[in-house]
């Protein structure tokens, strides 16, 4: 933890009460020293975690995803891409090679990123920039950064975006709900005590999370306006989110007592206190309450399907046979190991391909 943020983190900590878990959860996450702010490595035995943007099979399934939409749409003159959240720039650099290939070069297609971490915007400029499909100076014309474009026709991609919302965690009582606050202790360490909960947060909990006295569970009070945003956008407009995430249902069956926050370290789980700025830290996604916020904001939720399913709905495995073709030489054979490896954990219920599901939403008016 740097300076910075061990400073920001403990003078807010030692506040009367604490801070909420939201606000430290925003502050080691996106603070100043904050894991996305410097520390964030994704991918590779060295990363935190893996996520499918590493994978060129994603990147091609999104990418015929895209054109599917341009052709529904009757071929527009101009198309835009808006990514939120785009890591490490690998899939933004592979899906944008992949569509200007299939698209008519007269069409105009921008490609927006939304990113409020500004080592992974530096990162996701270098990647893009020496990506080897895209020519010099390509990506600089069509890529920028910032508030996406409006009144475009726009497809919408958060791969593993939700999951990184701050929440609140709370705790059902006999008498309503509890607050998780994080109390810094004069050893340094910090620990959650809990308190009454104020009645934005107690409504949220008492909407959205049927649970048992004694239970923990997480609300998300970003929701509303992150899918207000987004359904701004367009119109025509498609919008894709992958990720894990729990159901009413599942709180109500007693699924998660103890709640789902969780952090990680070199793809190990840890301590979500131990080690503020040195991890990441998430929670599965509510899904009732997001489709909830996206029918909210005017947008029709089509569905929530298995990331498996949905992958080989759109084509990954005819993605996999062509680049099976393609791969040429014994070092392009012997790369077809790992990219099998990767088709698996994409589809397999094993991997993320039943763990992860597809919020799909539109808007045509």
């Amino acid at each position: 933890m740097t300076s910075e943020l061990e400073r920001a983190l403990r003078d807010a900590a030692r506040q009367p009460g604490g801070l909420t878990f939201r606000r430290f959860m925003e502050l080691a996450l996106y603070g100043p020293g904050g894991y996305y702010t410097e520390a964030v490595h994704i991918g590779g035995a060295a990363g935190d975690f893996y996520t499918a943007a590493q994978s060129p099979l994603f990147a091609a399934v999104i990418a015929k995803y895209v054109c599917a939409c341009y052709d529904e749409w009757e071929r527009p003159e101009a198309v835009q891409i808006v990514e939120f959240g785009a890591g490490q720039g690998e899939l933004a650099a592979q899906l944008l090679t992949a569509v200007l290939r299939a698209l008519p070069p007269d069409v105009h297609l921008t490609y927006s990123i939304v990113e409020r971490s500004e080592r992974l915007r530096s990162e996701q400029q270098r990647v893009l920039c020496r990506h080897e499909g895209l020519e010099e100076g390509l990506a600089a014309r069509h890529v920028r950064w910032g508030e996406p474009l409006r009144a475009l026709p726009t497809v919408v991609i958060g791969n593993e975006v939700l999951d990184a919302f701050p929440i609140e965690r709370v705790k059902r009582s006999q008498d309503g709900w509890l607050q998780a606050m994080v109390v810094n202790q004069e050893d340094g360490s910090f620990v959650v005590r809990w308190r009454q909960a104020p009645p934005e947060v107690a409504r949220l909990a008492a909407r959205w999370l049927p649970i048992p006295v004694g239970a923990i569970g997480e609300v998300c009070p970003d929701y509303a306006d992150f899918f207000r945003a987004v359904g701004q956008l367009g119109p025509p407009l498609k919008a894709l989110f992958f990720d894990y995430g729990i159901t009413q249902e599942e709180w109500a069956a007693g699924l998660r007592p103890e709640g789902t926050v969780r952090a990680y370290a070199r793809h190990m789980l840890v301590d979500a206190l131990a080690a503020p700025g040195a991890q990441d830290i998430t929670a599965d996604v509510h899904w009732d309450h997001v489709c909830a916020s996206a029918r909210a904001a005017g947008l029709h939720v089509r569905g929530l399907t298995p990331q498996g399913s949905f992958l080989i709905q759109h084509g990954i495995l005819e993605a996999f046979e062509q680049w099976q073709q393609a791969a040429q030489g014994e070092a392009a054979r012997l790369r077809t190991v790992p990219m099998a490896g990767q088709l698996k954990q994409l589809i397999f219920p094993g991997g993320m391909g039943e763990r992860f599901q597809v919020l799909e939403c539109e808007r045509a008016e």
